[in-house]
């Protein structure tokens, strides 16, 4: 059992209301950065 995030493994995450492709070479956005996200676009 590798512990693979299930996004790696299906090559795709939601985020932020749109679906990005995840690879090997890319960082997986992880669901707490959309609360990150929210917080700066009402500043």
């Amino acid at each position: 059992l590798k512990r693979e995030p299930v996004s790696r493994i299906t090559g795709a995450r939601e985020f932020y209301g749109r679906r990005f492709l995840v690879d090997p070479h890319a960082l997986d956005p992880r669901p707490d950065t959309e609360s990150l996200i929210e917080g700066a676009l009402e500043l």
